[in-house]
């Protein structure tokens, strides 16, 4: 049977470790648990949901026992797929959108235009069933097999699955082909049942839950935005009345020593950033005082991370005359300075000469020997680079930069492995000969990462950005629906679809050569179940582990399952949240324009 070949670590290392993480996990509820009953119930107040808390003990003890047996009997079936898709379950993002999506109201709409969707399909079927049941005529010839102007609706369960499958995927043309070739007539029906069902009524389902789902999102956005905003005051006004500055009816203000005490006790939490101690003096001075109308400004501030490093190097190369120079051309301007305008200047030169390199390649013709010298050349000008900019810049100021510490690692890389070909070693110069155009590519990388300076590359940049944080939520749900069905198919179904099981002969997966997509390993499923949610309903699947599996029809409904919950709901979901926050982000970047367009005007 076809396996990933993803190396795994050795059984006794992964035994080890998947029982430490096990206790963690277990430890961690049981804390949780101690915390509340200790300290917050006799207070009559609730931290954790002592249920869920229960429930992820319960969780994580049957993970461990199912551990436990699998190494004591080797047993080749386990319960992986119930524990830990539990475990994951109760993380807080999943289970937030899980009942914002499931919830009464959202399914209550959902399920009134589902129900008349698939009342169509069956109402369909029904027709289909009555009027070719018996027409077991030759429609066509597909290869030595005779196609039946009756297949796909010999019985009303096979009705029902054809209007299925020719309702929601693309192979509607292989369901209705033999009928119509048969009976060009039935074109008029299948045709009003495709507008209904392809056109109106799939679209109209989903619809309905995605509209339904992001309204109730706005509604809780607006709740959540007013409980932040109550909480923000109330914060002010309990800081404000420890600052006793309330007098003689003026605005309320806090003084710069509760201030930074406040700030201290935040510095406290580990779930808050790092502040560096004289950070809130700096942020109080900068405001000149904290009042309850710029509170909020100076909270987001303080939200962000802080580093405090010295700016220029230990050279101080800028309080020396014949070096000021230098260290303008690499400080100003601030946007692009100069040194870094003339890199990328040669970092051009340097794609020519990738581009030529390539081409040399390519053709198989001999390179000249002037281009590894070139390439060494390159490489100990981007180390030029790195020295100017450290001579200039401290090192601490020169790493806080996510785009130096790119160039640097790249820089290192590029001329260690520029000198490999130069040492004695014969091995080493023949596996960079085979991987030369692969080491390129880190300049290439180097050339893309200056397109950021373009407004178009950064919008989609931060669109994309945008686009991921804010879809945390759905690709959590969906991370976890997606390792319940590949837990719940390796256990089920792995070695089952392998070339040259007989029972798979004459089956469209088997004509396909689709034995690559099969339920081996978790990563082999995952591959598989992805291209099930890009192709939205896979027959080929559930007919294969019908065929194969010993599972039978459980097998074949686990298919369907997998549709409807992950490639249907949660797919469509994903896109059009996509789109929702393009169109925001988009409707954001526009109405910048236009006020620094009227800025500009005034």
């Amino acid at each position: 049977p076809r396996l990933s070949g993803i190396w795994y670590m050795p059984p006794g290392y992964a035994l080890v470790l998947e029982f430490l993480i096990e206790l963690a996990v277990l430890r961690k509820f049981m804390l949780e648990y101690s915390l509340e009953r200790r300290h917050f119930k006799p207070i009559h107040e609730q931290l954790h949901n002592t249920f869920i808390t229960k429930v992820g003990c319960f969780f994580a003890v049957g993970s461990i026992m199912d551990t436990a047996v699998f190494l004591a009997i080797r047993a080749p079936f386990r319960l992986t797929f119930i524990f830990r898709t539990g475990l994951i379950f109760l993380l807080p993002a999943v289970q937030h959108l899980f009942s914002s999506i499931f919830n009464r109201r959202v399914m209550a709409e959902f399920s009134s235009v589902a129900i008349f969707f698939i009342g169509t399909m069956v109402f369909f079927a029904f027709i289909g069933l009555t009027l070719f049941q018996y027409a077991d005529g030759v429609s066509f010839q597909e290869g030595e097999e005779a196609v039946r102007v009756n297949r796909g609706l010999r019985s009303f369960s096979d009705a029902v699955y054809t209007m299925f499958v020719g309702g929601v995927t693309g192979e509607f043309l292989d369901c209705f082909l033999p009928t119509f070739v048969a009976y060009h007539s039935s074109g008029i029906l299948w045709m009003v049942y495709l507008l209904l069902t392809q056109v109106l009524l799939k679209n109209l389902v989903m619809d309905t839950l995605i509209s339904t789902y992001l309204q109730g999102v706005d509604d809780e956005t607006k709740v959540s935005t007013q409980g932040h905003a109550s909480a923000m005051l109330a914060a002010f006004e309990m800081l404000a009345n420890e600052s006793g500055e309330d007098k003689n009816g003026e605005a309320q203000k806090v003084s710069k020593k509760v201030f930074i005490a406040f700030v201290d006790s935040l510095r406290k939490s580990p779930r808050w950033k790092p502040i560096p101690e004289k950070i809130a003096a700096l942020v109080y001075d900068h405001y000149g005082s904290v009042t309850r109308e710029n509170f909020c400004d100076v909270c987001m501030i303080i939200e962000n991370e802080f580093w405090v490093t010295r700016r220029s190097s230990s050279l101080n190369l800028q309080d020396k005359p014949k070096c000021a120079w230098l260290c303008k051309w690499v400080w100003e301007p601030e946007e692009l300075p100069g040194f870094d305008k003339f890199m990328n200047k040669v970092l051009l030169v340097n794609f020519a000469m990738v581009v030529v390199e390539s081409t040399y390649d390519v053709m198989n013709w001999d390179e000249p020997a002037w281009t590894d010298y070139l390439e060494i050349v390159f490489a100990f000008v981007y180390l030029g680079e790195v020295c100017v900019k450290l001579a200039v810049k401290s090192f601490a100021e020169y790493w806080s930069f996510s785009s130096n510490r790119f160039d640097f690692l790249t820089t290192w890389l590029l001329l260690i492995t520029s000198l490999l070909p130069y040492l004695p070693i014969p091995s080493v110069e023949a596996d960079l000969a085979h991987y030369a155009n692969i080491l390129r590519l880190l300049r290439l990388i180097r050339i893309v990462k200056q397109l950021k300076q373009f407004p178009s590359v950064q919008f989609m940049v931060f669109t994309i950005s945008r686009i991921v944080s804010a879809a945390g939520e759905i690709l959590s749900l969906m991370g976890t629906f997606f390792f319940f069905f590949c837990t719940l198919s390796v256990n089920l179904f792995g070695g089952v679809l392998y070339e040259g099981n007989p029972k798979l002969e004459g089956s469209e997966y088997e004509e396909n050569h689709w034995f690559v997509l099969n339920f081996n390993d978790m990563f082999m499923a995952a591959a598989t179940w992805f291209v099930q949610t890009l192709c939205e309903y896979v027959p080929a699947y559930a007919q294969a582990l019908h065929k194969a599996s010993s599972w039978g029809s459980l097998a074949w409904w686990i298919v369907p399952f997998f549709y409807i919950t992950t490639a249907a709901i949660m797919y469509e979901l994903l896109l059009a949240f996509t789109i929702d926050v393009y169109l925001e982000v988009n409707k954001e970047a526009f109405e910048k324009e236009e006020e620094e367009e009227e800025e500009e005007e005034g």
